[in-house]
């Protein structure tokens, strides 16, 4: 089985969890999508959501008590503002510099294999290609998955849509619609200036990418990305039970996988939840003093929410009393939800 580093890291891409470790002693015993905030002088409670960015939103008619908790506060807080493209912040990881193109990095051989799988995959020819050979690998990668998914489940609720069709995006219409505030934990420049980006795409060697891009086209096999999207609709079934210890250890097989490939976990781990959870606290517990007075709907990408350092444990230990909710809230108004 030949899974390379940009497999994993669409897959973790695909769940938008930012998957985190698993400690022996971070098993959840409860366990909801759905969290429920009192205590340190709140006068509202206010709610903590694990979304999973890539799924339909037709999805949260499932979760007891969503639609009570999202329109009962006035202030919803995502991780990012979808409306925001990665470009600008990003550009130099995502296109070629101006002077290299990919015949500059391949031969005459390499071209022709290149250029028909993106014209399969992306309907572009080699001769327009602009995109960086680690970025480009991560879009041919996610095509692969997409469409082996959906011939692994006729349920299509297990299909994986864009993000801008995703819960977060539509959350923020939703908040749009409500006159609701909303607020950012961290913007694509944030994402960058802490090595967010660097960890799907590096900068690196072109030629040593190209290559690298290369292998992943001859030698990753069709029965390879079976096994990842397999791994990964597990991950969905568990998230669509709405059991965060499933996700938990099926988010530890993913971890497992990689790092035995070489993949540098703990780097990667303390980048994207470690270092991201201290910089969103902070900002958390001044937006708890500014709204103390109102409730705030707080939707993270669910992976967030397990481990030791879980946001759900961070909020603890300040003093916050987190509780999962586990049946409808008191007022009845998910039947007046249309979901378009």
């Amino acid at each position: 089985m030949k899974i390379t580093f940009a497999i994993i890291l669409v897959l973790i891409g695909l769940t938008a969890c930012s998957a985190g470790f698993r400690s022996e002693n971070s098993e959840m015993e409860e366990t909801s999508l759905l969290w429920k905030i009192t205590g340190n002088d709140l006068k509202k409670p206010s709610y903590l959501f694990g979304t999973y960015h890539t799924i339909s939103p037709q999805f949260l008619h499932n979760v007891p008590g969503f639609w009570e908790a999202f329109y009962s506060a006035s202030v919803l807080i995502l991780e990012i503002d979808p409306l925001e493209q990665p470009v600008s912040a990003c550009f130099h990881r995502i296109m070629m510099p101006r002077d290299t193109s990919y015949k500059d990095l391949l031969d005459y051989n390499e071209l022709y294999v290149l250029d028909s799988v993106i014209l399969k995959y992306m309907d572009v020819s080699i001769d327009y290609m602009r995109l960086r050979p680690t970025f480009l690998s991560y879009l041919l990668v996610h095509e692969k998955i997409r469409r082996i998914e959906e011939q692994l489940t006729c349920d299509s609720l297990f299909f994986s849509v864009p993000q801008s069709e995703g819960l977060d995006s539509y959350l923020w219409d939703k908040a749009n619609e409500k006159r609701m505030s909303i607020i950012s934990l961290e913007t694509h420049a944030d994402r960058e200036n802490i090595g967010f980006y660097e960890q799907f795409w590096p900068i690196g060697n072109l030629a040593m990418q190209a290559q690298e891009l290369m292998y992943l086209i001859k030698y990753s096999t069709i029965d390879d990305l079976k096994f990842v999207v397999q791994l990964g609709l597990e991950l969905k079934n568990a998230y669509f039970e709405q059991d965060l210890a499933k996700v938990e250890i099926v988010l530890d097989s993913l971890k497992d996988i990689a790092i035995s490939i070489g993949f540098d976990w703990a780097a990667f781990n303390f980048i994207l939840i470690n270092e991201r959870h201290d910089i969103w606290m902070e900002k958390l517990l001044l937006w708890f003093r500014n709204y103390a007075n109102s409730s705030m709907f707080i939707a993270v990408g669910g992976a967030h929410l397990i481990g030791d350092y879980s946001i759900i444990n961070l909020l603890r230990n300040e003093g916050f009393v987190v509780e999962p909710v586990l049946e409808n809230l008191e007022s009845n108004i998910e039947d007046n939800i249309n979901i378009n």
